[in-house]
């Protein structure tokens, strides 16, 4: 068909292709197709397969060295939940709300105990446009964050602490009994933020 052919057709002459200007596509061999195996992450599923809420966590830790290539590990999963709550998460930087030295419970809103991820960060240490001497550095490097669970026993109530939070380091906590959790700063008091997720 030649170009006159198109124009009367009412098709624009420069969207006619020339065959011979058209890239060859290879062609794979059949048996290659039958030997592919397609690798799917299915940790996390597509967004068009979710039908529930879910948390989704992802992270890496890397140690790195002075002298040789740093290694890592990566971490990834989904965990689907059995409402629809909203995540509940707090400021805890003024007055009583931040932590003490003294164990005090750990504030998850109106999810109460029902908690399936638990977040939270120690803010001390961070945005500070300021010039800190080495003394006023060393004290802030004290605020560590702990947190405890508190046992009743025969006697008195005893607070185990399990794990600790340097200054602006976050830690993800999936809690058992979260009633039970407790927090407080080893030295002086810590500004921290917390974020609760629904079980």
């Amino acid at each position: 068909m030649s170009t006159d052919d198109w124009e009367e057709a009412d098709i624009p002459a420069s969207d006619i292709i020339d065959p011979s200007e058209t890239p060859q596509l290879a062609s794979k061999p059949v048996e290659d197709y039958e030997n592919t195996t397609e690798i799917v992450d299915t940790s996390i599923p597509p967004l068009n397969l979710i039908t529930k809420d879910a948390v989704v966590v992802t992270g890496q830790v890397c140690h790195r060295r002075h002298a040789d290539q740093p290694t890592s590990t990566v971490f990834q999963f989904s965990r689907d939940l059995e409402t629809e709550e909203q995540p509940y998460t707090r400021l805890c930087h003024k007055g009583k709300s931040k932590a003490k030295e003294e164990w005090q419970p750990i504030d998850t809103g109106w999810l109460e105990d029902k908690v399936s991820l638990l977040v939270i960060s120690n803010d001390e240490g961070g945005h500070t446009d300021v010039n800190l001497t080495p003394e006023a550095l060393e004290e802030i490097k004290a605020r560590v964050i702990e947190i405890g669970i508190e046992l009743n026993t025969e006697s008195s109530l005893l607070v185990i602490p399990f794990q600790y939070i340097l200054p602006k380091e976050s830690l993800p906590i999936s809690p058992i009994d979260i009633t039970s959790y407790r927090i407080r700063c080893r030295k002086g008091s810590a500004k921290y933020t917390i974020t609760a997720y629904p079980a």
